[in-house]
């Protein structure tokens, strides 16, 4: 059940919608004025996605570019993800290549504290988030549950099988939401393929998979969580 609390936020069973740009230090540091403009412009559109859903937007976490929003269902949560991440993707950017955004949604009890959230939960869907690919947005196995009943029209979910997020005992099932110009999940979908028969773990698939898109091994590394001497 969803209450709200003294200070007007969800509280008891909420849905979290943390977002963050790709490869956003690399922004800065090549193109300091365009990227300050494309924030604004980033955080104006996440702000009318996140209140016309009925959500509400935190303050910025200091985690990079990143958002951080909090909803009375996850039904309202996917509707904001999928809005922002068209928006996002129709705008014209001022940077050299357009911003694109990591997403992840993520339901769980949680009690607000000083206008914000902490613990477990908050971690584990940042996790969530590092693991979503540009332009993408992940669905925990929580809100894949509630979602079965209540998935926006022209929407759903598809299954890309247990991720190991990073500092978590476990792994979490998860989904990537599909719908009318989001990408294809296909770097995680399932079925045997060449990588799998010569034993190539999912992680090092979807590091072959950036390095593929010509990233360089910092934009790897920010977007799977690792150190460079990893990659």
């Amino acid at each position: 059940m969803t209450e709200t609390s003294s200070d007007g936020l969800p509280s008891g069973v909420v849905t979290f919608l943390l977002t963050d740009i790709e490869s956003s230090a690399r922004l800065w540091d090549d193109e300091p004025t365009a990227m300050g403009k494309a924030v604004l412009e980033h955080e104006r559109l996440i702000t009318r996605s996140v209140e016309d859903s009925r959500g509400v937007v935190l303050k910025h976490r200091g985690e990079g570019d990143s958002s951080f929003s909090v909803f009375r269902s996850a039904s309202d949560a996917v509707r904001a993800a999928y809005a922002l991440q068209l928006a996002i993707a129709e705008l014209r950017w001022p940077t050299s290549r357009p911003i694109r955004l990591r997403a992840a949604i993520h339901t769980a009890e949680a009690e607000p504290r000083d206008g914000d959230y902490f613990g477990g939960e908050v971690n584990r869907v940042a996790r969530l988030r590092a693991a979503a690919a540009p332009g993408e947005v992940l669905v925990s196995a929580a809100s894949s549950t509630l979602l079965r009943s209540a998935m926006p029209a022209s929407l759903g979910l598809r299954d890309v099988g247990n991720l190991r997020l990073k500092g978590l005992a476990h792994d979490e099932r998860v989904s990537a939401l599909v719908g009318p110009g989001l990408p294809e999940p296909d770097r995680r979908s399932g079925g045997s393929d060449i990588l799998e028969e010569r034993g190539v773990t999912r992680r090092e698939r979807d590091v072959f998979f950036a390095a593929a898109e010509r990233l360089t091994n910092a934009e790897i590394a920010e977007r799977f969580v690792l150190s460079e001497r990893t990659v």
